[in-house]
């Protein structure tokens, strides 16, 4: 009931919620279509699932909390899916209806409110299902359940605090789980909270955050890295800017030395925040405190500890229990961990361990902690590539690329070659244009051993994102492969 009941609450006083361009929404048409968006609900959809395919605005928001506070299941979903997809996800799951810009609009204009007429149905266990792309091509189903985003909720307000004059700006689509973080913190303070229209033109988004006086975000090292772009800081004002959670990815050590070199990170509260989506969007926290000792070990920045509800243990792989400084996978157990994915019995079997009488969701990252019980990721376990017949981390040779200060950002991926060997390839970004393959090289001799520098480095403007704003391997691989 701790959901329902800060919902109830948020609506009992006046929302200060804005509109992609920046106007306050009016409470009283705010408070009406939530009316008829739960009333709606609650009369015909109690026991169903619902999907939401609405544009990135305050209705996406209004969806949600209204399945929320009724406890029905929501699956939140991009406009811009194909029809393929949408389809794969009809296929796994039943879906009573789609709420779509058209039906949603048409619905506000004729809906008439009864007057508390609401179902008083139990509620569901599971508060949503999102889906995340699959190693397959086939998208997985996470189901989380609703004590697990409860949780969510009141241990990320204990890390984080801010008050109801904060102003967060949503940038994450609803389809990417890190947009629970700021609906979080939203519903747990009722801050002001404002809709992004950022689509990857990171002058957009230092506009929005210097226009809006944007006190509070929430987004992927990549966007971050771009509004430290030497360009896009002479431009702007990120002065109100007083909280950061950077998440979603691997913190990159070119970033927190950037970070340290250019932000006033004295006078900001930056964190350093992880968390898969089988385990209820994040699961460990670190405030920065750009003491690199405090902070990093073998340029790996810390993660911290996990929140409140939240378990971890690091195991080889047979799955005894590790100690301090080794490496091995990180498992994660407590209440935040999934209920599982939809309709995928060998899945979840492979996802979920049960050791010593706990569930484990098995992360896929290669991990260690310190002798403080701070968390480290290293990278994937799938990114462990053996070279001439030596184990090398794909991250470790970007976080050894980044300690060179004229690269900004890097990538590597691995290519295959005629003799069934792999050899490395990094494509790097560079703040020098006098940098080099060959001068690239030559510096990484001094720190690497021969096996482990990249056969090709490639210098390109900038390292292509999805939409969620990740580093896009797939799409590296296709260029170089186009080229073959």
């Amino acid at each position: 009931m701790y959901i329902k009941n800060k919902i109830e609450k948020l609506f009992e006083k006046d929302l200060y919620i804005y509109d992609s361009n920046g106007n306050k929404i009016p409470s009283d048409r705010i408070e009406r279509e939530y009316r008829i968006i739960k009333n709606f609900l609650s009369l015909k959809y109690r026991d169903s699932k619902i999907a939401i395919m609405l544009s990135k605005d305050y209705r996406y928001l209004l969806v949600i909390l209204a399945c929320l506070e009724l406890g029905i299941v929501y699956i939140p979903m991009d406009k811009k899916f194909p029809d393929f997809r949408i389809k794969q996800i009809e296929e796994d799951i039943e879906i009573a209806y789609i709420f779509k810009d058209k039906t949603l609009e048409h619905l506000l204009k004729k809906h008439t409110i009864v007057k508390n007429e609401y179902s008083e149905k139990p509620f569901s266990d599971i508060a949503y299902i999102i889906f995340t792309s699959g190693t397959t091509g086939k998208p997985k189903g996470v189901a989380i359940k609703r004590e697990s985003l409860e949780n969510f909720i009141k241990a990320l307000s204990l890390e984080v605090r801010l008050d109801s004059d904060d102003r967060i700006l949503q940038i994450a689509n609803f389809s990417f789980d890190q947009s629970l973080s700021d609906i979080a913190l939203f519903v747990e303070y009722g801050c002001r909270l404002y809709f992004s229209s950022f689509e990857q033109d990171i002058f957009k988004l230092a506009y929005e955050i210097e226009s809006y006086k944007i006190t509070f975000i929430s987004t992927v090292p990549n966007n971050i890295s771009m509004l430290l772009n030497e360009i896009v800081l002479k431009r702007s004002d990120f002065s109100t800017l007083r909280v950061l959670l950077i998440g979603g990815q691997k913190f990159p050590w070119s970033l927190y030395l950037k970070l340290k070199r250019l932000f006033y990170v004295n006078k900001k509260e930056i964190y350093n925040i992880y968390g898969p989506t089988e385990c209820t969007v994040y699961t460990h926290i670190k405030r920065v405190s750009f003491s690199q000792e405090d902070d990093s070990l073998r340029h790996n920045i810390s993660i911290g500890y996990p929140l409140k509800g939240v378990k971890s243990i690091i195991v080889d792989k047979n799955f005894n229990i590790l100690g301090e400084s080794e490496d091995g996978e990180l498992l994660i157990g407590g209440i935040q961990v999934m209920a599982g994915y939809i309709n995928n019995p060998i899945k979840n079997r492979e996802s979920i361990l049960n050791l010593g009488g706990e569930r484990w969701y098995r992360s896929g990252d290669l991990a260690f902690r310190n002798n403080k019980g701070e968390y480290f990721i290293i990278d994937r376990l799938d990114e462990t590539v053996k070279i001439r017949g030596f184990r090398v981390n794909l991250s470790d040779i970007d976080a050894y690329l980044q300690t060179l200060n004229y690269i900004e950002e890097s990538a590597t991926i691995t290519l295959d070659e005629k003799n069934e060997e792999k050899s490395l390839l990094s494509f790097v970004v560079t703040n020098n244009r006098d940098i080099t393959e060959k001068i690239i090289k030559r510096d990484l001799s001094s720190i690497l051993l021969p096996y482990q520098i990249p056969r090709k480095i490639i210098l390109i403007d900038k390292l292509p994102v999805n939409s969620n704003g990740k580093v896009c391997k797939k799409t590296l691989k296709k260029s170089i492969q186009k080229e073959q």
